[in-house]
């Protein structure tokens, strides 16, 4: 079983939150590939990713790496 959402959220900066359900990929781990099309300087900065079941959206799994 794997996390059925990622969340990114920029350190700092809760405002900046991303949202994207999770994809399987030739029997990989669950994961999720986020874009930011237009990035400005309002994106500098470090980024965190968390995981959720879509189950239970309000609980999140402990912080990624700072990305």
């Amino acid at each position: 079983m794997g996390f059925g959402r990622f969340i990114l959220i920029q350190d700092g900066k809760d405002s900046f939150r991303w949202t994207l359900d999770s994809q399987r990929h030739d029997n990989q781990p669950f994961h999720a590939t986020f874009v930011l099309d237009t990035v400005t300087p309002n994106h500098n900065g470090t980024f965190r990713c968390y995981g959720s079941f879509r189950n239970e959206p309000h609980l999140w799994s402990k912080s990624s790496m700072l990305l």
